[in-house]
């Protein structure tokens, strides 16, 4: 059953790039913002921060600058600690 993918937990998410982070600092960011707010390889070049009341989003545009047919907002995946 070791084969099996799913998302993981925060704890298993921030270990994971706690591990990287001296060595692959780029690659860290890289990754959380896949993990965090499942983002494609290709949106990361295009995305915009956005605050909303609180919540985190990113903005991802579409047009043809990504696979995506139409703008959009993703959610950060886990709760932020406040």
């Amino acid at each position: 059953m070791n084969d099996i993918r799913c998302i993981p937990t925060k704890k298993e998410a921030e270990a994971y790039l706690n591990s990287i982070a001296l060595t692959y600092q780029i690659e860290q960011w890289i990754f959380a913002m896949i993990l965090f707010f499942g983002l494609r390889r290709h949106e990361l070049w295009h995305i915009k921060p956005e605050d909303n009341k609180g919540l985190m989003l990113v903005y991802i545009p579409g047009q043809k600058r990504t696979k995506s047919k139409d703008e959009h907002c993703s959610l950060c995946l886990y709760p932020l600690d406040r």
